[in-house]
């Protein structure tokens, strides 16, 4: 979901006034390793990330479907040195992906495309579309618009594949607001081998966090923007909210949380590894970076950009505690 409302005049406002915590909760914590400013024009900002190799990196720009190719380079303590646009493909029949994910089995691309209503798959050399997921009916039955699909995540055998949509289903209650978080559903998808079509497999309930501020022009929001799966089958689960929190200007926030899936189908209990005020910052984006020195795992943020003024890229570490 794009939200544009800043001018450059107040960026230093408030950058200034942006925080971040590192909370320690269970297994794993996360801590910011640096972040890049904008680079080379993309038009409408990125909405999704992902990793092809440890250089090579595959973002979605936020409508206009356009799939664009990334370079980034990371120093010994994971600080992002460079982050350069080396080719863009059009993505026919896409109007608003907000999310991507690189299929290991098959080298394609998948994108979940919120204005469309579909997961389809690409080949990333011509763009063109090759297959599609096919959902429970309950999902575009009762969609909510510009709440859809957003978030998506593959497994790292490539066997199994999470899409998440937003925010709340209409059958599933109010979207999130002040006080109240919205419901959002997490659909699993598993299959044999590459080959193979994927199933409609099991379905979790997921909480977003309430509104924290107050609506700016009637709009504000609290939604799920993307995922990680990680190694031992739990979820980093990114969720952004925007709202107006000062006298001026609505601000956003972003926190990473833990889930982990189990059969009873219940919704998932979440732990908080990050997170915090991010001032114009919309992070729509997350996936794996390289493995540093250390043997520790980055995580690679991208955000909408949409005023033109902050982080485009942020490198955090993911550290195991125990």
């Amino acid at each position: 979901m794009k939200c544009k409302f800043a001018s450059a005049a107040v960026v230093a406002f408030l950058v200034g006034c942006t925080t971040a915590q590192t909370a320690v909760v269970g297994e794993y914590s996360i801590k910011k390793l640096g972040s890049l400013s904008r680079g080379e024009e993309v038009g409408n900002g990125l909405s999704g990330i992902t990793r092809v190799s440890d250089t090579e990196y595959w973002c979605v720009e936020d409508r206009g479907g356009k799939l664009h190719q990334y370079e980034l380079l990371l120093n010994d303590d994971g600080e992002p040195e460079k982050f350069e646009l080396k080719r863009t493909v059009n993505a026919k029949k896409s109007g608003d992906a907000e999310s991507c994910e690189y299929d290991p089995l098959t080298s394609r691309i998948w994108l979940a495309d919120e204005y469309d209503r579909f997961v389809k798959s690409y080949n990333r050399e011509t763009g063109e579309p090759v297959d599609d997921l096919v959902f429970p009916e309950v999902f575009k039955k009762h969609m909510v618009y510009n709440k859809f699909f957003e978030a998506m995540t593959m497994s790292k055998d490539g066997l199994t594949l999470w899409v998440m949509n937003e925010d709340t289903l209409k059958c599933d209650g109010a979207v999130a607001k002040q006080g109240k978080g919205g419901k959002v559903r997490i659909q699993e998808f598993m299959r044999r081998d590459g080959k193979s079509p994927w199933q409609a497999a099991r379905q979790f309930f997921y909480l977003t966090d309430p509104v924290d501020g107050k609506p700016y022009k009637n709009l504000m929001l609290s939604g799920v923007s993307s995922m990680q799966a990680l190694d031992d089958g739990s979820l980093l689960v990114l969720e952004h909210e925007m709202s107006m929190k000062n006298p001026i200007f609505p601000t956003f926030r972003c926190r990473i949380y833990r889930v982990i899936p189990d059969e009873s189908g219940a919704t998932l209990n979440k732990e908080l590894l990050w997170g915090g005020n991010t001032g114009f910052a919309n992070y729509e984006g997350l996936c794996f970076g390289p493995t540093l020195k250390n043997g520790r795992r980055t995580l690679v943020m991208v955000t909408d950009a949409g005023n033109h003024t902050e982080d485009l890229v942020t490198v955090l570490e993911l550290v195991k505690t125990k």
